[in-house]
């Protein structure tokens, strides 16, 4: 039982190559900053603003991973690639109660994990 419980412990760093997006709009410029999990910037990642399939503008990030685009658009979608073919694709403007959604499903996984090991308690106590 404890072995499980070090390899779940073990299995929550594995993001390592979970790209992150984060692009704001002041005006009509867009800065985007891309990361890869860790905080290693995506240094030369290619971006790409698509609108309804439409290329609106493409662009190389930095060595800090960033990038600045001019984009009249609204609405659009915003995708990082970068040289191992890691991408990442997300929706502009971005939803700000992403947030509450990931402390949301933070809260449920903690708790489905509290009730299976209180099951497998309950299993083994009737032995």
């Amino acid at each position: 039982m404890l072995r499980v419980v070090f390899l779940m412990f073990l299995f929550c760093f594995a993001n390592a190559h979970n790209l992150e997006i984060f692009p704001e709009k002041d005006g009509d410029i867009l800065t985007i900053k891309a990361f890869m999990h860790g905080s290693d910037p995506c240094a030369n990642c290619l971006v790409k603003i698509t609108s309804d399939k439409n290329i609106l503008a493409t662009t190389k990030t930095d060595y800090k991973g960033y990038a600045k685009l001019e984009v009249k658009e609204n609405k659009f979608e915003i995708t990082v690639t970068d040289e191992l073919a890691h991408s990442k694709t997300t929706l502009f403007p971005l939803d700000r109660n992403s947030n509450l959604s990931i402390f949301t499903k933070f809260i449920i996984s903690f708790v489905l994990l509290f009730l299976i090991f209180e099951i497998f308690y309950l299993i083994k106590r009737k032995k």
